[in-house]
């Protein structure tokens, strides 16, 4: 199924840096500072990287749907992760490249966003999660794009795929139309999957053209909710 949004944007590109190479289960320690990451203390005598802020109400089944268990970037700055490396709690790049951004594209409650379209167009997972064989979840998430005027050679039209248990969504965001991430511009999405095993992967990626593209479309907050029991 494809939807299509229409919705350019006039500020510079964001910057990206390499990130540190991290497992699916691991987790970035609380302590563990890196250069450009911005700090903040935490009790009397605790020092540790900013995080970025917690989506109200939690991300359903997901521990970190909304990554707040990843050092926040300073503003206006991203950081780049590449195939294999894991850039919060259970999640981790399988495909090409993503940025971590801070509040960049003045999504609700200031949190931290993927643009899909790091130094290229590139794909999530999350590990595994526990699900209910036959019944059906809820995949919710914030969705925009990246239409910065630095973009030369990035597509107007951004396109990302969401997949969870051999099921698919693709959606479209169109820059064109003088609307994006940068701006403020975004929609709550939500997408509907049947569990076909006790554990389940839900993905995202961006379907850009590949080598062409470092600004795509954005994913935040991603939360999924409870089982709907099947019906006999």
């Amino acid at each position: 199924m494809v939807r299509i949004v229409a919705f350019v944007a006039t500020t510079a590109l964001i910057a990206g840096c390499a990130g540190t190479p991290m497992s699916l289960q691991s987790v970035i320690p609380a302590q563990q500072t890196r250069p450009g990451i911005a700090i903040a203390v935490d009790g009397a005598d605790r020092v540790g990287p900013k995080l970025c802020p917690k989506w109200p109400g939690g991300t359903g089944v997901l521990r970190d749907g909304d990554l707040h268990d990843a050092p926040e970037p300073p503003p206006g700055m991203s950081q780049t992760f590449w195939t294999g490396q894991g850039f919060a709690t259970d999640w981790v790049v399988t495909h090409g490249s993503v940025d971590l951004t801070g509040n960049f594209f003045q999504l609700p409650n200031g949190v931290c966003s993927l643009d899909m379209d790091g130094l290229s167009p590139g794909a999530v997972a999350h590990r595994p999660f526990k699900t209910t064989r036959g019944s059906t979840y809820t995949v919710a998430f914030v969705f925009s794009a990246n239409g910065a005027s630095g973009c030369k050679h990035a597509p107007t039209i951004k396109t990302l795929k969401v997949m969870a248990a051999g099921q698919s969504e693709t959606l479209t965001w169109d820059t064109s139309g003088g609307y994006d991430g940068n701006d403020g511009d975004y929609l709550q999405e939500s997408w509907n999957f049947k569990a076909t095993k006790s554990r389940t992967t839900l993905h995202f990626a961006s379907l850009d053209e590949p080598r062409t593209s470092t600004c795509g479309p954005v994913v935040a907050a991603v939360t999924v909710a409870g089982a709907t029991a099947a019906t006999r």
